[in-house]
């Protein structure tokens, strides 16, 4: 379970959230510039609310009225962001190596074939197409076995095939080794198709809560 509480002013937006996570796969649905990349960034840590809280199970991530604020890598967390960031120096399989913690060959092995990437294991980031990037960062961000995979908006750009064959294989990862997902985006189709519970924010705030065929206006959008 993962509790967030927190207020944040930005220039034009002011965020003031209070959510619980219980489902192992959710999302933050809203338009752009509605605050959702920010909610991510605190929860992982990379920016520090005004005031709440950040708690995952028993363990306080933040807290203002504690004055507790773990670093990102004390955190168990992974964050997927809208552009790889693999280092351009490793190959695919060094990348997905450098993030384990400790050797485990079976699970490497399990990532790679899960994934279908053993012929990219010798190819370097700049030798990858789009979609192949952004499986290798999903790969090397569960070989780190989180506690929360963070997703914001990763798989925008990619066409519908690729787009679900990585779903499919990140479904199967969570299944097998627990972690929390949440998912940044605007994209109705993406969210009501892989995601269990929806929040749904509007201006910084949640307005919005429940399975994406209950909140989103699925029929509508797509004309059917």
């Amino acid at each position: 379970m993962i509790k967030v509480k927190l207020k944040k002013s930005l220039l034009e937006l002011k965020i003031d959230i209070d959510f619980i996570v219980n489902e192992k796969f959710v999302s933050i649905f809203g338009k752009s510039g509605s605050g959702k990349t920010t909610i991510l960034r605190c929860i992982a840590g990379l920016e520090t609310p005004d005031e709440g809280q950040v708690v995952f199970k028993d363990i306080t991530w933040f807290s203002s009225e504690k004055n507790i604020n773990l670093p990102p890598q004390k955190r168990s967390i992974s964050f997927v962001f809208q552009q790889p960031a693999l280092f351009p120096n490793m190959s695919v399989e060094e990348n997905i190596r450098y993030a384990m913690s400790k050797k485990d060959e079976k699970f490497f092995e399990r990532l790679v074939s899960i994934a279908n990437i053993e012929k990219l294991l010798n190819r370097k980031p700049k030798n990858l197409s789009g979609g192949e990037k952004q499986k290798v960062s999903l790969i090397r961000a569960i070989a780190r076995k989180p506690d929360v995979l963070l997703l914001d908006e990763p798989f925008t750009a990619l066409d519908f095939e690729t787009k679900f064959e990585i779903y499919e294989e990140l479904k199967i990862l969570s299944k097998d080794i627990g972690f929390y997902t949440i998912l940044v985006s605007h994209d109705i189709f993406e969210v009501s198709k892989f995601t269990n519970k929806v929040f749904y924010i509007e201006k910084g705030s949640i307005t919005k809560t429940g399975k994406p065929t209950e909140i989103l206006p699925i029929k509508q959008y797509f004309r059917l």
